[in-house]
């Protein structure tokens, strides 16, 4: 992990702390700083575990994503633009792209597949908030906003098992902090 990963992930991370145009504090900066860090160690420790378990995305995968990226963009200047602002090569967001799949799948895998919620428990969330679950000015039925209570509730567990499985990662795993020049 380097500072440049750190800074990018404290930007990332922000504007959950900061409003734009406010000014951050001292205490702020070192939350968005502490969250960054945890993300980026995080992040690593589930792609080593992927290669642990052999979980690979293929290479027709990431050629598929680098060609819509291309379409997207319009044009081969306008895709070198969109490289050049993220200061990276075609190589690296083929690396990043891998990486995020192989944090995705890991994920899945070890903490989303993992979660089985009840149908009472699907049930009882809807009650208690049933007035969340709409659709313009218009009531959703148990049957219409049971598949959208059970992603929420599957999605709020997750966070926590994923906070879980990260403490079982680093537990696991031999972290070190090189000092390099002060950086």
């Amino acid at each position: 992990i380097t500072m440049h990963d750190l800074v990018r992930e404290m930007n990332n991370v922000a504007p959950k702390y900061v409003k734009e145009g406010e000014k951050t504090t001292p205490k702020t900066t070192a939350k968005i700083k502490k969250e960054a860090l945890d993300n980026l160690v995080f992040n690593e420790l589930a792609v080593q575990e992927a290669a642990r378990q052999k979980i690979t995305v293929s290479l027709e995968k990431i050629d598929k994503i680098i060609e819509l990226m291309k379409k997207q963009t319009g044009s081969k200047e306008a895709y070198q633009q969109y490289l050049d602002g993220l200061g990276i090569t075609e190589e690296g967001l083929r690396k990043r792209i891998e990486r995020s799949h192989l944090i995705e799948m890991v994920t899945a895998k070890e903490i989303y597949q993992k979660i089985t919620i009840d149908e009472k428990d699907i049930r009882a969330e809807y009650e208690k908030n049933k007035g969340v679950y709409k659709k313009g000015e218009k009531q959703l039925s148990y049957d219409e906003a049971a598949m959208i209570v059970k992603k929420k509730m599957i999605s709020d567990r997750g966070v926590e098992k994923k906070k879980e499985w990260g403490k079982a990662l680093r537990k696991n795993a031999k972290i070190e902090r090189e000092k390099n020049g002060g950086k």
